[in-house]
């Protein structure tokens, strides 16, 4: 386990990177990024997480890029990100998370990539991505239990979309049609 004052000595430091790191042994104490006032980028994948405590992130304030991909999280606190206003890029494909708590987004509205393939996801709230304002790309596919009833619904304050990427299976013509009708800027 690592020490919650492990990193203290490193607050000029910009980019972190814990990719590889077995970290699962115990639970990542949240102040462990506490001293890393100007840090931008912050890899903790492939660190074989599967929890990470609310308010770990707290005072990351200009953290840019996050990536939690390829770990075992499957769920995650709706504050977790709070506060994580400059975030542009979060990774979290190839994880267990089977939903997404109402609020997980809220304050990110400078995040311009999301990636959550590769999961567990069923459903999505209509308001799921109402803080992503932002939004150019988001990453959906092979989340084998998605449902998308709501489809034409989700995206609908995110007037900077471009992409959006669904596997094959998931979505039907009847769906693509009336996504395309609701979403003509994509």
């Amino acid at each position: 386990a690592l020490d919650a004052s492990v990193f203290d000595h490193l607050h000029k430091i910009r980019k972190l990177s814990l990719n590889g790191n077995s970290l699962s042994s115990a639970p990542i104490n949240k102040k462990i990024f506490s001293k890393l006032r100007v840090l931008v980028e912050l890899d903790m994948s492939f660190v074989a997480i599967e929890k990470l405590e609310m308010g770990i992130f707290s005072g990351l304030t200009r953290l840019v890029s996050l990536n939690l991909s390829i770990n075992n999280l499957n769920s995650l606190h709706s504050d977790l990100f709070n506060g994580l206003t400059n975030l542009k890029d979060l990774c979290l494909s190839n994880n267990r998370i089977s939903s997404l708590k109402k609020g997980i987004f809220r304050g990110l509205t400078n995040l311009r990539r999301l990636s959550l393939d590769h999961n567990q996801i069923g459903l999505l709230e209509t308001d799921t991505f109402n803080d992503t304002i932002n939004l150019n790309d988001i990453q959906l596919s092979y989340n084998d239990n998605l449902n998308l009833e709501n489809l034409n619904m989700l995206f609908l304050k995110c007037k900077k979309l471009m992409c959006v990427q669904f596997s094959d299976d998931q979505i039907n013509d009847s769906k693509r049609k009336l996504f395309q009708k609701t979403y003509t800027h994509i």
